[in-house]
């Protein structure tokens, strides 16, 4: 400050060059000062601390180093991420304050020192209140003790003090050097995990590399034990993640020691098993922008192609992200259960806007056409290039069954939903030939894009409040929920829950809610009977279930499952969709756990598949003994439901049933939205295939002697 002037009310004093960085820098340090406080305690921030007495290499570091930390967040955030994630993490940037002595240098310290991220220091500056000549050594060898992998840059224009800094140890850099500004640079990439996470050997010899969390995950199950337990050590694993603002993973393994962990091999799985988590569960709520270089389906929930609107049913599919991922108590509780929505993209009604303006596919002129012309039509349009070669990336990374749904701009609404009438297609993605597999799915696109046009829903719309819009369609692309049983594919149950019941009884409440399952896939769902029904607060009330004879004539004897062998790779949905007598399929695990058996001589239904005689799908593994606990699940995600989406609710699910170690339960949530006002769905016929089945039954009953007419059954 100049002499003998009263400089009490300046905080700092710079010195302008005329960089306009400068002024941005001092209103960043401004704030940062301000803002420490509460960002530290609130969100655990990292703090960089700069130590500089001079004004005119204060005026010069504090904008390179603002610019670096900027520009370095920015460069660490990976694609997968959507605008208000990456907008988070650029507000948990770390925070830079300035000391000019070293009292105030060492009151920063204490003060912030769980959140310290790196200290820069110059050498000489004041020291009880006069000029001490290894200020800086002093501070950062004071700071060493405590913390001994903290990155520390002590700064000086006198080379010989390089030495001192190895003595530390800190990084040193010559104020004099010609290349100040990329030494500083190299700081930043190297040693406070800005840069690819470099992987060497003692000699120093390169193995690996890792640009983002997803690399590092891949490179952490080949790496040598060696550079493993280097970088694990110093911990490494935690600066380099803490920089890019993950801030409690890497403060979770900072506390980890190498020591903790029986062999390298268990340090390596958690270490693994630690990004993963990390990774997926950042991506719940997020609906990214598809990047085939950052796309994982392993991790992604829901990423869409395009700008425009995700249509009804991806708004659910989105919705009920964003619910798990603002539950965690609901995956404290079902720790044993992996809750999540099936991996999804979604092609936004951008897509469908290309297709219909590129091949002049307008509604008007389809008056008068029947579906099977329309569907023509557009299974003769060509694709857009631009989506058509997205959809060719998506494939290169999935490979698994594939359900090909609507989601038009007036589906699932509350008010007179367009739900279920629109196509849908399943597709068992598994031909050998990537080209192939590309034309199905175009193919099956194409088909849903046709049914915007179908005279179903054109008819609806025409007597409804919505015929002076125009619909529009998104496709939604989604991984069919079960798991492959030689030639098939199907999940344990599939079933739709609502959370207020029409018809209760006995001791149920209306908003108690009620719940329809059946074995396999839910084709029937919106078609034929639904299956069990169940209220799942009361789950052991089973009208359908009161005596012997309801539960011949109610349980479920057939199921729907995807045809995934050879020579099932069409898109009719009739002709891969294959109803299987639950007889045929009583040795596959879903179906042995979920059967029970008539045992006609003794008149009793016994639940096992063991005894001989007819297997009907009674569920009373899950409702009555628990091995799985679906209706507390149910239970749990209706009453949160229902208090976010601020109105009653339905939804379908999924499940997988635990086989093993290896094959944990698996909750899939399909589809959410607000219950449509209007009848119960759940109150429909018995379609004829479902009387199909009843009759292969009865056929086997009858053989027992229990019953003397089909009509006892069917």
């Amino acid at each position: 400050p100049p002499p003998h002037k009263d400089c009490s009310g300046i905080d700092q004093i710079f010195i302008w060059s005329g960089d306009a960085d400068l002024l941005l820098a001092i209103v960043k340090s401004v704030e940062d000062r301000r803002n420490v406080d509460n960002d530290t305690r609130q969100a655990q921030v990292r703090v960089i601390i700069l130590v500089e007495d001079s004004p005119l290499y204060r005026s010069y570091f504090l904008p390179l180093m603002y610019k670096e930390v900027v520009h370095q967040t920015q460069e660490v955030l990976e694609e997968s991420l959507n605008e208000e994630h990456r907008l988070l993490k650029m507000r948990a940037r770390p925070k830079i304050l300035v000391a000019e002595t070293y009292e105030t240098a060492l009151a920063l310290y204490e003060r912030y020192q769980p959140f310290v991220f790196g200290v820069v220091s110059d050498t000489r500056y004041p020291r009880q209140g006069r000029m001490c000549p290894d200020a800086g050594v002093q501070l950062l060898s004071r700071i060493h003790h405590d913390i001994p992998d903290l990155p520390m840059l002590l700064i000086s224009d006198e080379p010989n003090n390089r030495a001192r800094a190895e003595e530390i140890p800190a990084q040193f850099l010559d104020k004099n050097s010609p290349h100040l500004f990329e030494e500083l640079h190299d700081f930043f990439l190297n040693h406070l995990g800005f840069g690819d996470f470099v992987f060497r050997l003692a000699d120093g010899s390169e193995v690996a590399r890792a640009s983002n969390l997803r690399h590092l995950e891949q490179v952490l199950k080949t790496i040598p034990d060696e550079p493993l337990r280097y970088h694990a050590l110093r911990n490494r694993f935690s600066n380099w993640i803490m920089a890019r603002s993950e801030i409690a993973l890497a403060s979770q393994f900072r506390a980890a020691k190498v020591t903790d962990f029986p062999d390298t091999e268990a340090l390596r799985q958690y270490l693994i098993n630690g990004i993963h988590g990390l990774r997926k569960w950042r991506q719940k709520g997020v609906v990214a922008r598809f990047n085939i270089k950052g796309f994982d389906p392993q991790i992604s929930d829901i990423v869409k192609i395009g700008q425009g609107s995700l249509g009804g049913k991806a708004r659910g599919m989105a919705f009920v992200t964003n619910l798990l991922r603002q539950s965690p108590d609901l995956f404290d509780k079902y720790a044993n259960i992996d809750m999540r929505i099936p991996s999804t993209l979604v092609i936004t009604t951008e897509g469908f806007d290309a297709f219909v303006t590129e091949n002049d596919l307008q509604p008007a002129q389809f008056a008068g056409h029947s579906d099977a012309e329309i569907a023509k039509a557009f299974a003769a349009a060509g694709m857009p290039a631009a989506l058509e070669a997205d959809l060719k990336a998506y494939l290169q990374a999935v490979r698994y069954p594939l359900s090909i749904r609507s989601s038009s701009l007036l589906e699932d609404a509350h008010h007179l939903p367009l739900a279920g009438l629109y196509k849908t297609f399943m597709i068992a993605n598994n031909h050998a030939d990537d080209d192939v597999r590309l034309a199905h799915l175009v193919a099956a696109v194409k088909q849903v894009y046709a049914s915007t046009w179908f005279e179903q829903p054109r008819c609806f719309t025409q007597s409804t409040a919505y015929r002076h819009r125009k619909e529009r369609m998104a496709v939604m692309i989604q991984q069919v929920a079960g798991r492959a049983y030689g030639d098939y594919f199907y999940p344990a149950v599939s079933g739709m829950a609502r959370s207020q019941n029409y018809y209760p009884i006995d001791r149920i409440q209306p908003d108690d809610g009620m719940a329809a399952i059946k074995l396999g896939l839910g084709r029937a769902m919106g078609g034929s009977r639904q299956g069990l029904r169940f209220c799942p607060r009361y789950p052991t009330i089973l009208p359908d279930f009161s005596k012997t004879e309801d539960i011949l004539a109610n349980a479920q004897k057939g199921f729907y499952a995807l045809a995934i062998g050879a020579g099932h790779a069409g898109l009719d949905l009739t002709a891969d969709l294959i109803l299987r007598n639950v007889a045929d399929a009583q040795n596959e695990p879903p179906v042995a756990a979920l059967v029970s058996t008539y045992v006609a001589q003794d008149g009793r239904i016994r639940d096992s598949a063991a005894p001989q005689g007819p297997k009907l799908v009674t569920f009373a593994a899950l409702l009555k003994y628990k091995l799985f606990p679906l209706a507390d699940l149910l239970n749990d995600l209706l009453v949160r439901a229902r208090e976010f989406m601020g109105c009653h609710v339905e939804f379908e699910f999924a499940l997988n049933l635990p086989e093993g170690t290896d094959k944990p339960a698996v909750f899939y949530v399909l589809q959410m939205r607000p219950m449509p006002m209007g009848s119960d769905p759940f109150d429909v016929e018995i379609s004829s295939e479902d009387k199909e089945v009843a009759l292969c039954f009865a056929s086997q009953a009858l053989g027992h002697g229990k019953c003397d007419h089909i009509a006892d059954i069917v």
